[in-house]
């Protein structure tokens, strides 16, 4: 399988945090996350787990103003239990998520 680079977020002298790209085709339960640091290279496993992907089962309201702001509700399941790790976007922009459930079945933005 060929190799897709991780977009690193944060690095401190104690961690690397990367966000890990998708597994669309849910081929590889596991894959190997490998680390170059000062020429020395670690392996280390990685599992996708498909229970954990994020399942939409509605959006509301399904129609809004072009001129004026509207809040938007998603609801499914897996969809986050915290606003700092739950990204949304609409036509390619960013929208701002004001509130998430913390059971993860509901956003708000």
């Amino acid at each position: 399988a060929a190799s897709v680079p991780a977009t690193v977020v944060s690095v401190s002298s104690n961690a690397i945090v990367i966000k890990a790209p998708p597994n669309s085709e849910l081929k590889a339960e596991f894959d190997n996350v490998v680390l170059g640091v000062a020429g020395q290279v670690h392996e280390f496993a990685f599992g996708y787990d498909e229970g954990l992907t994020p399942l939409v089962t509605a959006v509301y309201p399904n129609l809004v103003s072009a001129v004026e702001p509207t809040l938007i509700t998603i609801e499914g399941v897996e969809l986050g239990s915290s606003a700092a790790d739950v990204e949304i976007s609409l036509a390619g922009d960013a929208c701002i998520v004001r509130s998430i459930e913390a059971n993860g079945t509901k956003t708000t933005c």
